[in-house]
């Protein structure tokens, strides 16, 4: 008997794919953002044992054809999110991606992804609309969006959430909340674009009004730059001075000595010479001069008078200081504390290595009735 022919599905958008699994079954879906790079959710890459970079994965389209080859290029354990180059590529791409910060509460979303329904039959993929709930963070340390849809299914992890009628990607789903007693019935937790643009090098479209500010920080091994949002300003910096090479080997030994000392009286561990705080200053003294760090300043005082968001990306192009803990950096001047203390400031590294994406060329693009993906 000849097994039944699989059907092409027009309905179905061409920048969705299914994750699957040795067997060649879906556990996820994926969508492709740019010419053969496509984003999951990086547990749906985990369960195959393939979360670190490097990882090898095999994807299908969502509306049929054949298997293609991924390669894990990027990921983001924490905020669930994982990048894939892609050895073909889909025939469409998303059209763009939105801040999930910006999404107005009970605004209409969907997602459309890969179901594991509890039947006899099969199903390929399922539209489940939904409503935008707002946001959370998780354990003080993950924020996440929040949407609200009864048809969000098992191995729809990883679907691009998309904001009506738009259709930009508005985040990641990550997973179902799901409780015996009832309670938050139907909550969905979505992974942020704005943890996902870090990964894959790529601009969000920000609402018109917002304010929104968009800084990289680049440092090289003799200059430092602050470039974005009508910004661009260079220095030569100190570089790793005397004093904070020995702050820095301070605060190692400390390190060193709490982590050996754990499971006993921690005040018995000594050669805490340097503090993380004392770090970040002798940091941003040598690697933030004038007129960066004036313009920084400024910056940040604008985002507070407008209560507006800024997104620094610090980006290290020289090796030798990749390793620094520039998460500690301060804001320059008097009073200035820790960057990332600072509520409207978001910090994060900004690779020179990670998935380059540029904006200005998309992917094959291909008429469809669903497909968002245009020129």
């Amino acid at each position: 008997m000849t097994a039944p022919r699989m059907l092409f599905d027009e309905r179905i958008p061409g920048f969705l794919g299914r994750v699957l699994d040795e067997e060649g079954q879906p556990i996820g879906t994926c969508f492709q953002i740019e010419d053969r790079t496509a984003v999951t959710a990086w547990h749906r890459v985990d369960d195959l044992g393939a979360g670190n970079v490097g990882g090898s994965v095999t994807v299908d389209p969502l509306r049929g054809g054949d298997p293609i080859d991924a390669t894990v290029a990027a990921v983001d354990p924490v905020h669930d999110l994982a990048v894939l180059a892609l050895a073909g590529a889909s025939p469409e791409c998303v059209a763009g991606l939105a801040r999930t910060d910006e999404m107005a509460l009970n605004a209409p979303v969907s997602v459309t992804g890969t179901p594991h329904v509890e039947d006899e039959h099969t199903y390929r993929s399922l539209v489940a609309p939904g409503t935008w709930s707002g946001g959370t963070t998780r354990d003080d340390q993950v924020p996440l969006g929040v949407f609200t849809s009864s048809k969000v299914l098992k191995g729809m992890s990883g679907a691009p959430v998309l904001r009506d009628p738009d259709g930009l990607v508005v985040g990641v789903v990550s997973e179902r909340y799901n409780s015996a007693d009832g309670w938050l019935r139907d909550t969905v937790w979505v992974a942020r674009t704005e943890n996902l643009a870090p990964l894959i090098s790529i601009e969000l479209t920000t609402r018109p009004g917002s304010g929104a500010i968009e800084l990289t920080l680049r440092i090289a091994d003799a200059r430092v730059s602050l470039v974005g949002s009508g910004i661009s300003v260079h220095a030569a910096h100190a570089g790793v001075l005397p004093g904070l090479a020995e702050a820095l080997r301070g605060l190692r030994r400390g390190r060193s000595s709490l982590a050996a000392a754990r499971g006993t009286d921690l005040a018995a561990a000594s050669g805490v010479s340097a503090t993380a705080t004392q770090v970040g200053a002798l940091l941003t003294d040598a690697f933030l001069p004038e007129p960066v760090a004036g313009t920084l300043r400024t910056a940040v005082n604008d985002a507070r008078a407008r209560w507006a968001p800024l997104r620094l990306g610090i980006e290290i192009i020289s090796t030798q200081l990749r390793e620094l803990p520039w998460e500690a950096l301060h804001l320059p001047g008097p009073g200035g504390g820790p960057l990332t203390l600072d509520p409207l400031v978001v910090l994060y590294r900004r690779h020179p290595d990670a998935v380059r994406i540029p904006v200005s060329r998309g992917c094959p693009r291909t008429e469809s009735r669903v497909g968002r993906c245009t020129t």
